[in-house]
């Protein structure tokens, strides 16, 4: 090899470059494709709710707001995963006051000081039309007729909720003792044993939980509601594309019929 021709060795060396540049290029598109071919992980995002009890949540995974994120994240095409994450009202409260990223569903407006609309983004779609029912035990009959009604009654209570008319008549005039529990299935157990006298829950879980735990002939609902109300979705995002996406989504989900399917099982 000491006598090869410098020409020969100088074509030898360039070959060698040009092997190596074809074989790094050939594999070039290879990465590229490979790459591209990895799905982007979904987005995580959370679904705060202080509505723990039916149908919102029966227990752990089962209910209308798991039923929610499963649809939400299945109708983004793997954008986001929405997960439930159960809190008290305020607990969440705090995750709007720091902004977290998230949903806060089954909320009013009117709940959150916000009648106006301009302190949080709210939904446009209604997720459902709903009111607050007075239940009392079967044996001591209450029929509501407005706040005073309840003088010298005891009120169960959940902790965090507020019922406007009732609590400020409580604070200003009436005779109305408030004890509050953590969750509405214990205000049942309280009336069922004549513990309290009267408690406020949704409509849309009074029957639902009267039926299901079995107290048909000990509680009692009254004709006469506490009040109507719908119910929306606070979406808290940083970026105004995802919460007009959000919006969009919870939007046509009103009209689509396996949402409506799913509404119609817990009825």
């Amino acid at each position: 090899m000491k006598n090869t021709n410098p020409l020969l060795k100088y074509i030898l060396k360039r070959f060698n470059i040009l092997i190596i540049l074809c074989v790094v290029i050939g594999m070039l598109p290879y990465k590229i494709s490979a790459t591209s071919d990895v799905p982007t992980p979904p987005k995580e995002f959370p679904i705060y709710t202080y509505h723990t009890h039916p149908p919102f949540i029966i227990t752990t995974g089962q209910g209308l707001s798991y039923d929610l994120a499963a649809y939400l994240s299945n109708k983004s095409h793997g954008r986001f995963q929405f997960t439930v994450k159960p809190m008290s009202r305020p607990r969440v409260n705090k995750m709007l006051a720091e902004s977290k990223k998230g949903l806060v569903p089954w909320v009013n407006p009117a709940w959150f000081k916000d009648k106006q609309q301009n302190k949080y983004l709210w939904s446009k779609a209604v997720l459902m039309k709903d009111g607050n029912s007075l239940i009392s035990n079967q044996k001591n009959r209450v029929l509501y007729d407005g706040p005073s009604s309840l003088d010298g009654m005891i009120l169960g209570g959940v902790r965090g909720h507020v019922f406007a008319d009732i609590d400020t008549y409580r604070k200003t005039a009436g005779n109305i003792r408030r004890v509050d529990a953590e969750r509405h299935i214990d205000n049942f157990r309280k009336l069922a044993k004549q513990r309290i006298d009267v408690t406020i829950t949704p409509q849309s879980g009074a029957e639902y939980l009267i039926k299901k735990k079995g107290f048909q002939d000990q509680l009692f609902i009254s004709p006469m509601i506490h009040s109507q109300y719908t119910r929306r979705v606070i979406i808290i995002s940083e970026q105004i594309d995802t919460g007009i996406y959000i919006d969009t989504l919870l939007e046509k989900m009103m009209t689509d019929p396996q949402w409506l399917k799913i509404m119609h099982n817990y009825r």
